[in-house]
């Protein structure tokens, strides 16, 4: 570039650039992640808008001993740490999760709105044509950190919550191969340290849904782009397939398993 301002991370990654025709910085305006119950909406978001809704279940209790030979809990008590959308979030500008949520909305400083929570004064960096704003400190009081985007196709699907399974009677137990659905691994000492680290790590949920759906009168749950944080492992995962089913005269087919369909980013909360 010949005048103007470029920053870069390790590795040259962007952060800021006057000539990008494309590229700003996305914030959080909000004070803090918002916290909603099972069954309710984010507020505040449009996929027309692209800005980036990110979010992680408000619980931090897995299953505990007993679950299904399925790996999946057997009651729904401890299911809560699944993150899926109820409704088509790639379609809706109100998305509604299953459980409890806290979310935060990504923005582009041009969205951000009139007010500066951070105080009048601050870094404001314009774009090369001097009038659109990349970057205005004042605006944002939250950001995040990107630890990894999993581009589509990367994460393979499948309906296991985690590494291992009891049966509902606990006398039985098996293992899954988690290695290629593992979104994040905690890092820390000891158990709560792990804990700690993983309720900083939202993930994007954009084209997350889980819920009933009909086709040709046969009504299925499947589940695309979900997440599950797993706080016995301390890992998340990624949760899609599309269940089989059996009927007499029918025929049928059985579960499939679905790779991530959209990417997913994974960002570690900066307060």
């Amino acid at each position: 570039m010949a005048y103007g301002l470029q920053v870069t991370g390790a590795d040259g990654i962007f952060m800021i650039d006057t000539e990008d025709a494309a590229g700003c910085v996305l914030g959080s305006v909000t004070a803090a992640p918002v916290a909603i119950s099972a069954g309710a909406s984010a507020t505040g978001w449009s996929t027309s808008g692209n800005n980036i809704l990110m979010a992680q279940p408000s619980a931090t209790t897995t299953y505990g001993t007993t679950t299904n030979g399925y790996g999946l809990p057997s009651t729904n008590s401890v299911t809560t740490t699944h993150l899926r959308g109820t409704n088509s979030i790639w379609m809706s500008a109100n998305p509604t999760f299953a459980f409890g949520t806290r979310y935060i909305i990504l923005k582009k400083p041009g969205d951000a709105g009139s007010s500066n929570p951070n105080g009048d004064y601050g870094l404001v960096v314009y774009r090369s044509d001097g009038t659109t704003v990349i970057f205005d400190g004042r605006k944002f009081t939250r950001g995040i950190a990107v630890e990894r985007v999993w581009d589509p196709g990367t994460l393979e699907g499948g309906w296991g919550w985690g590494s291992t399974w009891k049966s509902v009677d606990g006398q039985s137990s098996g293992t899954y191969d988690m290695s290629s659905r593992t979104i994040y691994t905690a890092t820390g000492a000891d158990a709560a340290a792990k804990t700690a680290d993983m309720q900083e790590i939202f993930v994007s949920v954009a084209s997350n849904f889980g819920a009933s759906a009909s086709t040709n009168n046969v009504s299925q749950t499947p589940y695309y782009n979900t997440v599950y944080y797993n706080y016995d492992e301390h890992k998340i995962f990624h949760y899609a397939y599309f269940p089989g089913f059996s009927a007499p005269g029918v025929g049928g087919f059985a579960d499939t398993p679905l790779a991530n369909s959209a990417s997913i980013l994974v960002g570690r909360l900066i307060q």
